[in-house]
């Protein structure tokens, strides 16, 4: 039986098919970004900002990181987070409570959370390396000349982004790449994408694994679609077993986090490639990384679900 949350309003979605409700969704989110985004735009011109910056990063030219990371800023809110928020208020689910964002985790499963996150890094390295490593049928070239012309767009523009000389210049990298996508992606995500997913299907594991692949192919980046896929598979699962947002958010948040703090102290190149290069040629540590999130995993199941407050679907 569905939870009937408070400060929300009667629109008559809550009594579409999961199916309908999925759609309007998808439709609602894309509107509400052709509306927002051209806001953001505008305001970001008034401000000085080179709205070609994203352009010239993919064709490879020098780009404004400030124009970069507002850009970033602006896709994000206006794509993911305003209008999944909203798209909550109106379906019924209250501002929150649709997505499980009314349920803030305890400090323990926060703790196991974060731990997870660090044990991940080995793994996801390994995968980065055998990923990095695939081929494609002849016949499928082109194909191929574009993935890779998307891998390389997406290198780009995080190096370009991601490089700080000075803590303050750090403290924005976090806020822009770490946790504004951890907020959006998930709220977008698990919170709505795998939610109505499980309610269409009625089979919580393939939703999982759905989601997982449309959130790794939706990157755009298929050279790190592999480590990408065991992300979404987890932040999935948090999802799953506790009900809320929060944690998938504060895992993800974790995740990019990293490189960022790494990339002030070390510098990009050696972040980018140096652990890769470094996991690649000890195969035990990623193996022992898989080993250890598995385990975690299983222990995350077992006290989220006997913890869980209301399932959000």
């Amino acid at each position: 039986m569905r939870e009937k949350l408070p400060f929300a309003i009667n629109t008559g979605i809550s009594g579409m098919s999961p199916g309908r409700q999925l759609l309007s969704a998808l439709i609602f989110v894309l509107l509400v970004f052709v509306v927002i985004y051209p806001v953001f735009l505008l305001v970001g011109r008034v401000a000085g900002a080179d709205l070609n910056a994203l352009a010239d990063a993919a064709e490879g030219l020098k780009a404004s990181p400030g124009s970069l990371k507002y850009l970033q800023f602006a896709q994000h809110i206006s794509l993911f987070i305003l209008p999944v928020l909203v798209w909550s208020y109106i379906s019924g689910g209250g501002l929150a409570g649709f997505t499980g964002l009314n349920r803030w985790p305890r400090t323990e499963h926060i703790t196991l959370v974060l731990f997870i996150s660090l044990l991940l890094f080995p793994l996801n390295s390994y995968t980065a390396y055998l990923n990095s490593g695939m081929e494609i049928p002849g016949w499928l070239g082109r194909l191929e000349d574009w993935m890779r012309i998307k891998e390389q767009q997406g290198e780009s523009l995080t190096g370009m982004m991601i490089v700080s000389d000075s803590v303050p210049v750090m403290i924005v990298n976090l806020l822009v790449l770490a946790i504004i996508p951890g907020i959006g992606e998930e709220l977008f995500f698990r919170g709505l994408l795998q939610r109505q997913l499980k309610l269409i299907t009625g089979m919580p594991h393939l939703t999982v694994f759905i989601t997982a692949v449309l959130f790794s192919a939706l990157h755009f980046q298929f050279y790190g679609f592999l480590p990408r896929f065991i992300l979404g598979l987890v932040y999935g699962y948090l999802f799953l077993w506790s009900g809320s947002v929060w944690l998938p958010i504060i895992a993800h948040m974790a995740n990019n986090a990293a490189p960022v703090i790494l990339t002030y102290f070390y510098g990009w190149e050696k972040v980018s490639g140096g652990s890769i290069d470094k996991v690649a040629e000890r195969p035990i540590f990623p193996f022992l990384s898989a080993i250890a999130v598995i385990l975690l995993m299983i222990y995350a199941s077992r006290i989220l679900n006997s913890e869980r407050i209301t399932d959000p679907t």
